[in-house]
């Protein structure tokens, strides 16, 4: 895939001081996304929004991984595992998607074109038209720096601007870089985006990454070996190496190798 250092659409001039129309007419995702390039390293949360599964309690050395799968989920066909990782202020740990059985998953809606650098994101269980939209609207590779909106900003925000939806799996507003250390002209230059499309800024919040201490083992993806706790069907259980005929319809994730998800 070819490397795009710089990408995301100028927002059009006339937008500026003018009446806000949410979503701003011709919003868009970044052009030549690759998604190979977005989610080979870590990513750090700096500024975002309060979420359902990120409470206000919960912003503390937050970061996100993403690992290409060896083959898609079944039976959704999501190609992307998605680890989100947090604290509190006490250094609870509060991990979603940790491999090597993740449970959240990700895709693109399109693999080319203009839709590329829309993605989805949801349980894997759940099927796609169920998933949260996750927006790729600035990145900067070369920089480190990237947001990422949860869909189009349709909703009236604070004094005539715009942001998402206030919803389960269709919200949110995030500030990544690729570094912990927080580089205030990097995201400076990300907010100033954000505000050529009136964005809703009074809605971000710091993330504290201070003296946060991480595992740097980059998440991986699925490793396709079985599980190895008890399945429960009703009255029955089963384990991997001994699945009914429907096993893998109910069971694929937990029984990678057996149900062949991998191969």
């Amino acid at each position: 895939m070819k490397l795009s250092t710089l990408s995301y659409n100028l927002a059009p001039l006339f937008l500026l001081g003018s009446a806000q129309e949410c979503p701003p007419p011709g919003i868009d995702t970044v052009d030549n996304f690759d998604l190979g390039q977005f989610i080979a390293a870590r990513w750090y949360v700096h500024e975002q929004t309060v979420t359902v599964n990120t409470p206000i309690e919960n912003l503390y050395c937050s970061y996100a991984e993403y690992a290409m799968r060896p083959q898609p989920s079944v039976p959704s066909g999501y190609t992307v595992d998605v680890t989100n990782y947090a604290q509190d202020s006490s250094g609870n740990e509060f991990v979603t998607g940790r491999s090597p059985q993740p449970d959240l998953c990700a895709d693109q809606e399109e693999t080319g074109g203009t839709d590329a650098s829309k993605l989805v994101v949801a349980p894997c269980f759940l099927p796609k038209e169920a998933a949260g939209p996750y927006w790729v609207v600035y990145y900067d590779e070369a920089n480190g720096v990237a947001v990422v909106s949860g869909g189009s900003p349709d909703v009236n925000g604070a004094s005539d601007t715009c942001k998402t939806m206030n919803a389960m799996g269709d919200s949110g507003l995030w500030i990544f870089l690729r570094s912990a250390n927080r580089e205030e002209d990097k995201i400076e230059g990300a907010k100033a985006f954000l505000r050529t499309w009136n964005y809703d800024l009074s809605i971000l919040n710091l993330v504290d990454q201070t003296d946060c201490v991480y595992d740097d083992t980059p998440a991986e993806g699925n490793t396709c070996e079985d599980g190895t706790d008890k399945l429960s069907f009703f009255w029955s259980t089963y384990t991997c190496d001994a699945l009914p005929w429907f096993g893998c319809w109910l069971w694929a994730e937990e029984c990678p190798k057996t149900c062949h998800v991998c191969e």
